[in-house]
């Protein structure tokens, strides 16, 4: 996502967001955005979400670069808070993929790390990220 991209296109990219929240948890049960769950309710049901479908540490950098650089973004960040408060959490023991096209473990490593300095801001000063 640029700063100069069309509304659409924003627009898209949070809707697909939207989507990609309803699809971590169970299909019988509320979205994982569904503010009238409990936060730790939602958190259990993201945790669950991203151990099974979740994207690779640098997909997730991009997504929250992308989603620094406008103010749509930036208040869906805002919304969905629980998704990077799990994602924080991994970081600690982050999973490493070993499927035939996935990076190398040493590759993976360094992604989370540079995830995790990108996010330290944001969790451990309660500070917005600049």
């Amino acid at each position: 996502v640029q700063t100069n991209d069309p509304p659409w296109v924003r627009a898209l990219l949070l809707t697909k967001l939207d989507a990609m929240m309803t699809h971590l948890g169970p299909r019988w049960r509320p979205p994982a955005t569904d503010s009238s769950q409990p936060r730790e309710e939602r958190i259990e049901t993201i945790r669950r979400g991203l151990g099974r479908y979740g994207p690779d540490a640098d997909g997730l950098k991009k997504l929250y670069d992308g989603l620094q650089r406008f103010p749509e973004g930036q208040a869906w960040l805002a919304a969905n808070d629980v998704l990077f408060e799990v994602v924080w959490e991994r970081i600690s023991a982050p999973s490493i993929r070993r499927g035939s096209n996935d990076k190398s473990e040493a590759a993976q490593r360094v992604d989370w790390l540079v995830l995790s300095n990108q996010l330290r801001p944001r969790f451990l000063t309660n500070a917005s990220p600049e």
